[in-house]
């Protein structure tokens, strides 16, 4: 960190560094304010505490602000709204508390905005939707409340979406079915409610979809998987009810699917297709029936086979144990 600011402040040296010498230790100084030219800061990794001075919003050439991983508490300040050339705003596993400001939406050129592991609360901001830039949104370990905004359907650009272990309400906005470009979405651990949306089988690139530990309710979508690129879905302790869907049974891509505790049903041999990837899968707790099909030996991969609690019948067939 050190070395970085002596570049940094070279053309201004007698009243920054001593600015500079005092960050090793404690607290932030507002003077750091000061520091006009500064384009990156790097203050992550350390046990720095106390408030974020909001005198940091006068650094208007800023492009990078990292400061996770510290014990920094308080709020996030509003004056952070005029770095309008911030790229990245990482200020993950510290202590801070308060709403997300809703001025945070005037940073236009944000690519990266991670805040998890604080103790923020309120509403996401949906001027949040107005970040078009934003590739990674990571607001998950908070005490965040209300609806997700139908906002953050604006973001194309995004790609990586993760909102989980908060208090989240109200339900999955269709709006995320524009998201064309989303590799991501962990929405676990919240208090969604209502039907997942058809239109999250219009993400094409998707290959994690987190939803469980929610109050969801409904069929799981039919497109899901439409893309061909997902890899994991958890949708686990909900209130999900019908059939396994066609696009979930042909989703060759499947890692890891865990679906229990919920009410799905139908008839096991006919849900579920051959997943050559697949490695771990739990239907427990639900109410599918039928006998096991020995095409479950055709899952090479396969390494945990979780279907207790159903009404299953039958013998388990003997090339499941050719699965690995």
């Amino acid at each position: 960190m050190a070395r970085f600011l002596e570049k940094s402040v070279s053309s201004n040296p007698s009243p920054s560094l001593p600015c500079v010498a005092t960050i090793k230790n404690g607290s932030i100084p507002s003077c750091l304010g000061r520091l006009s030219q500064l384009v990156s800061l790097l203050l992550y990794n350390n046990s720095l505490s106390g408030p974020i001075p909001s005198e940091l919003g006068n650094l208007r050439n800023l492009s990078e602000l990292y400061m996770d991983t510290n014990r920094l508490t308080g709020p996030i300040p509003p004056s952070l709204s005029n770095l309008k050339k911030l790229s990245v705003l990482y200020m993950f596993k510290n202590s801070l508390s308060g709403h997300i400001p809703s001025e945070l939406g005037n940073l236009e050129s944000l690519t990266e905005i991670s805040l998890y592991h604080n103790n923020l609360s309120g509403s996401i901001p949906s001027s949040f939707g107005d970040l078009r830039s934003l590739s990674l949104v990571h607001l998950y370990q908070n005490r965040l409340s209300g609806p997700i905004p139908v906002e953050l359907g604006n973001l194309k650009s995004l790609v990586d979406l993760e909102l989980s272990e908060n208090k989240l309400s109200g339900s999955i906005p269709a709006s995320l079915g524009n998201l064309s470009n989303l590799e991501i979405l962990f929405l676990r651990d919240n208090q969604l409610s209502g039907s997942i949306p058809n239109e999250i089988g219009n993400l094409m690139k998707l290959t994690v979809l987190e939803l469980d530990h929610n109050h969801l309710t409904g069929n799981l979508p039919h497109n899901i998987c439409h893309g061909g690129s997902l890899k994991g879905l958890t949708a686990s302790e909900n209130h999900l009810v019908g059939p396994i869907p066609r696009g979930l049974k042909n989703c060759t891509t499947l890692k890891r699917v865990f679906l229990e505790g919920n009410r799905l049903r139908g008839n096991i041999s006919e849900g579920f297709g051959v997943y050559p990837y697949l490695e771990f899968i739990d239907i427990s707790d639900n109410e599918f029936y039928g006998e096991v099909s020995s095409e479950w030996g055709l899952c090479k991969s396969l390494q945990s086979l979780s279907i207790a609690r159903n009404n299953l019948t039958g013998r388990i067939p003997a090339e499941i144990g050719n699965s690995h």
